[in-house]
């Protein structure tokens, strides 16, 4: 029993790194070494967008610290690689209803940076936050973008104004024409 606990323990400790279960998150500099290297322009944008998500992790740290006018430049940074990686996608020429894969990733990694905003907007005080809301406001933009790539008609749909009912069919809804 003790040697069979032995081999199951030493073949669970050699999984992760076979597997690449748990590899240790990239750092900017190496995360920048591989977009350089990247010819692949999907996985280059998806990882400018890393890079970005690690920019607006550095902002939220200089805002918790106090530091408004370091974690105001960092956002600033953080909207150019967001852009940056936007526009890496778009130079793919990938069709986003048929290869989705990138624009997927990027429409997850504004969601979650959007939450982060809006998270930090609320914590931090009115005037070092208006440029929070600017950011997250420009970041909503780009990521808009990203939404009409995937779901061209969406855009219509946020945009268009409601439909009113004629007056015959308010009245068949409310049960007085047949």
């Amino acid at each position: 029993m003790a040697l069979a606990a032995m081999l199951l323990v030493g073949a669970w400790s050699a999984l992760p790194a076979r597997a690449g279960l748990f590899h240790h998150p990239l750092t900017a500099p190496e995360l920048k070494a591989k977009i350089a290297k990247q010819r692949n322009l999907v996985k280059k944008a998806e990882l400018q967008m890393r890079l970005a998500g690690l920019i607006l992790q550095r902002a939220v740290q200089a805002y918790d610290a106090n530091h408004f006018r370091r974690g105001e430049t960092l956002l600033n940074r953080y909207l150019d690689e967001a852009r940056t990686s936007w526009q890496t996608l778009e130079q793919s020429r990938k069709n986003p209803l048929r290869q989705p894969e990138g624009f997927m990733q990027l429409d997850q990694a504004f969601t979650a940076n959007d939450r982060i905003l809006g998270d930090l907007h609320r914590r931090i005080a009115y005037p070092e936050s208006e440029v929070i809301k600017k950011a997250q406001t420009a970041s909503r933009n780009i990521h808009g973008q990203v939404l009409d790539a995937l779901f061209p008609g969406l855009h219509m749909r946020r945009t268009a104004q409601p439909v009113t009912p004629s007056p015959r069919n308010l009245k068949r809804q409310a049960g007085v024409v047949r």
